[in-house]
């Protein structure tokens, strides 16, 4: 699928999604402007709030939401997934990936991951010691990056603290593609 099309299919779901999110964000191939979209994936924090309430994990509105869906969603086929992950087959036909970003994943984290493309990707998850880009004292684990030696969480509220953690500068989507992913070659 192009582009400009695949973008406005994923702009409407995140605008279907809103409701039920604290945060949603476009990913993949669409962030990264690739010219040929074969999926379109969209990461999204659901609300576990209401009425000042918390509300257990699994049963707030977002998953309620999934479970009937209205709009764009209704009119698709859950192909599979559940709580994290989902995938949906669109009538326009594409897919949708859709990543639920709940603890202990951070957002920063899922949302590099998920934007990819793969070899950032794996050399974001690697550590240095293996080639890669994290820390060989830290690892990635459950969308969240852990301490290795305390197993305490890391706060990665960003993409960019992912990315100054990794020790790399912020990179635009548009601009990744091009780059060489190890720790070796920076």
């Amino acid at each position: 699928m192009d582009l400009t099309t695949a973008t406005k299919i994923a702009l409407e779901l995140v605008i279907e999604l809103d409701d039920f999110c604290k945060r949603s964000a476009i990913a993949g191939s669409v962030r990264r402007e690739k010219p040929d979209v074969h999926d379109i994936e969209i990461v999204c924090q659901p609300i576990t709030s209401f009425a000042g309430m918390d509300t257990p994990l699994f049963t707030g509105a977002l998953y309620s939401y999934l479970a009937n869906p209205t709009g764009k969603l209704a009119r698709a086929t859950k192909i599979k997934g559940a709580y994290k992950y989902q995938q949906w087959a669109l009538e326009e036909g594409i897919n949708l990936d859709l990543f639920i970003v709940t603890p202990p994943a951070q957002w920063g984290v899922i949302l590099a991951i998920r934007t990819g493309p793969a070899q950032l990707s794996q050399a974001l998850v690697t550590q240095r010691s293996k080639g890669g880009l994290l820390p060989s004292w830290a690892h990635v684990k459950n969308g969240a990056v852990w301490y290795t030696k305390t197993g305490e969480l890391i706060e990665m509220a960003t993409e960019a603290e992912f990315f100054q953690f990794c020790g790399l500068p912020f990179v635009e989507p548009r601009l990744r593609e091009e780059m060489a992913w190890t720790h070796s070659q920076q």
